[in-house]
């Protein structure tokens, strides 16, 4: 069967160039799947994810069509993704715990044609019973023990999509303030792992654990892509068990593991209960910022480096401290094809000399962010929202926006303050940041009410069935009155457990 009957490479209208999918019908490598039981080889999986794209052409989904994909960290995610990018689909990549309610807000803001979900007990939260959705299933498909299904969403957004096809959209929120939506091509997403794999060079053949979910840029670009580009081994769970993990790697050593900092101190706990457990032989974080008694642990517990990777959904990888020879100091040096600039200095001069906004500017650079009128800014320098000092050695010293970090997914107060207040006698609401005993970073959510008996476990029960389970905040106070300034700005400062996030 012959890939050339779902993409038309010669095709002038089209503004994406291909060198993913070639790549992909390149693969030599594996994935390990712990839900199906079962190594994968590139060769099946590339002709599974072919039969799927032409048993899919038969369905509703077309050309440039934007198809949600919810899916948990199994073989079915890079099957299904690379089959809709044989139709020249565009996936919208989203957390699979996302349920339905959030989906039809998505879908009033971009035309979302539909979604492909797995529907795996301990990760789906979708209700096709919701009326809201109004959703009907036009498209099954088996994978062993995986069910996918294929469904058309009934939208009102009005604004037509822009003119792409085989581009990967990805929820983002992180430097821009608010819930957008990034647009990456696939040569930028190949040029993202030429950039992680040309100085990592340990990824060559190489058995890498992924924890994150597949939909976070994090373990699409850094885990997914780049095992892709270099004939790697992908081990996939679809739920994070320390223990299972780290018995997995003791059993069967492996090169790379990606994890997020809350997963580190529940490593260090499993190894301090059962020492014979081992990790990988080079362990990587992302998402956010990990405090330096945490990566010391790490690293006396399993005598192993705890390297970063720094980088936004917007620009991909920034840069690394990891080296063949010994860590670099804070985040490293920048990739390759990577060039950072630092602004506005005098705005910042009490910090110290050269401190300043880090602006980004690289070959993995997406294409912009989805506006309903089709246009796409042209993006030079990109402002990725930190606060940092880069002399030989890029380091990090705090956030420039309100973005709450939560396990290393980055989360828009404003999205949870608008589910918030649609709950009964929810008079005012803010949603911020604050720190757990552990350092941690979590969500805080005060409101003031109407009624004073308001049931908190009835409004988390609310917040559950509209909200990814990794937006739910973690305490909910109520004030008699929110403090605001007259021009409405709520002062945050003065709200419980509240925690600064700048230069912390």
């Amino acid at each position: 069967m012959s890939s050339t009957v779902f993409i038309d490479k010669n095709n002038k209208n089209s503004n994406t160039k291909y060198d993913l999918i070639q790549s992909w019908e390149s693969y030599g490598g594996k994935i390990q799947c712990s839900y199906t039981k079962q190594l994968w080889d590139s060769n099946d999986l590339i002709k599974m994810s072919k039969h799927m794209a032409q048993d899919m052409s038969k369905s509703e989904f077309v050309k440039g069509d934007v198809v949600a994909v919810l899916l948990s960290n199994t073989v079915a995610f890079p099957v299904v993704l690379m089959a809709l990018l044989y139709l020249e689909c565009n996936p919208l990549l989203l957390h699979v715990s996302t349920p339905t309610a959030e989906l039809k807000r998505l879908s009033d803001k971009i035309q979302i044609k539909g979604f492909i979900h797995d529907f795996i007990q301990s990760t789906s939260r979708f209700d096709l019973q919701n009326e809201s959705l109004q959703s009907k299933i036009f498209w099954t498909y088996e994978i062993e023990n995986i069910s996918l299904k294929a469904g058309i969403i009934d939208s009102n957004c009005d604004g037509a999509c822009h003119d792409t096809y085989g581009v990967v959209f990805h929820l983002t929120s992180g430097t821009s303030g608010q819930a957008s939506i990034c647009m990456r091509d696939q040569e930028v997403a190949l040029a993202e792992a030429i950039n992680y794999t040309s100085l990592i060079d340990i990824y060559n053949r190489a058995r890498v654990v992924i924890t994150t979910p597949l939909s976070h840029a994090f373990a699409y670009g850094f885990g997914l892509i780049s095992s892709i580009l270099t004939n790697s081994t992908l081990i996939l769970n679809p739920v994070f068990n320390p223990r299972k993990i780290l018995l997995e790697m003791t059993r069967n050593p492996c090169d790379i593991l990606t994890i997020v900092p809350p997963m580190i101190k529940m490593l260090i706990h499993e190894k301090k209960s059962n020492p014979e457990l081992e990790v990988a032989k080079n362990v990587f974080y992302a998402g956010t910022r990990c405090d330096d008694n945490v990566v010391k642990k790490f690293e006396e517990v399993f005598n192993r480096y705890l390297y970063t990777i720094y980088g936004s959904t917007e620009t991909g990888g920034i840069s690394t401290n990891y080296s063949k020879k010994h860590k670099l100091p804070n985040l490293g040096k920048p990739f390759k094809n990577v060039d950072i600039e630092i602004r506005n200095k005098d705005k910042y001069k009490e910090l110290g000399p050269n401190i300043g906004e880090i602006r980004v500017k690289s070959t993995s650079m997406m294409q912009g962010y989805y506006k309903a009128n089709g246009n796409i800014q042209d993006i030079e320098y990109f402002p990725v929202g930190d606060i940092g000092l880069y002399d030989k050695f890029l380091k990090l010293l705090g956030r420039t926006k309100d973005i709450i970090n939560s396990g290393g997914l980055k989360v828009d107060p404003g999205e949870i303050e608008g589910v918030v207040l649609s709950y009964p006698n929810i008079s005012d609401v803010a949603v911020y940041s604050g720190k757990i005993e552990t350092g941690d970073e979590v969500i805080l959510c005060a409101i003031s009410t109407k009624d004073t008996k308001i049931n908190i476990d009835l409004l988390r029960r609310h917040c559950l069935k509209n909200l990814a389970y990794y937006k739910i905040p973690r305490s909910f106070y109520i004030v008699e009155k929110m403090p605001r300034t007259a021009s409405g700005k709520c002062i945050k400062v003065k709200l419980p457990g509240y925690t600064q996030s700048f230069l912390e």
